[in-house]
């Protein structure tokens, strides 16, 4: 049983700020955190305040489990930003103790674990 949060980096070209967007779920699929988005203003900050937001939903005595989404370094021409956000993140869940080979990866799901949420719309 873990608690799973999923981090998500989104540029939004020259004019508009980047997006932040995160999610935390349970062992059985259940929202802790429903998916937020974050206008990125200051971004050591705004990492903070997500990892703080993720620590108060988190359930206690429960491993978390982070997986991002973020730049391919190999690329080698990012804008600052998704840079700065790349190792910023990494730092936080090294000395989190979070950090895993595959923290970059996608999470899948099995298809009977696969459910759409009724937004009542």
């Amino acid at each position: 049983m873990s608690n799973i949060a999923a981090i998500r980096w989104l540029p939004q070209g020259k004019e508009k700020p980047p997006l932040i967007q995160y999610m935390l779920i349970n062992s059985v699929l259940d929202y802790l955190i429903s998916p937020t988005e974050i206008s990125v203003t200051d971004l050591k900050k705004n990492i903070n305040d997500l990892f703080i937001h993720i620590d108060k939903f988190s359930q206690p005595n429960i491993p978390l489990i982070v997986h991002y989404k973020s730049i391919t370094k190999s690329f080698g021409k990012h804008r600052k930003d998704s840079a700065k956000f790349h190792k910023l993140i990494n730092k936080i869940l090294r000395k989190r103790k979070l950090l895993k080979a595959n923290s970059r990866t996608i999470s899948l799901l099995k298809r009977e674990n696969r459910v759409i949420v009724n937004s009542g719309v």
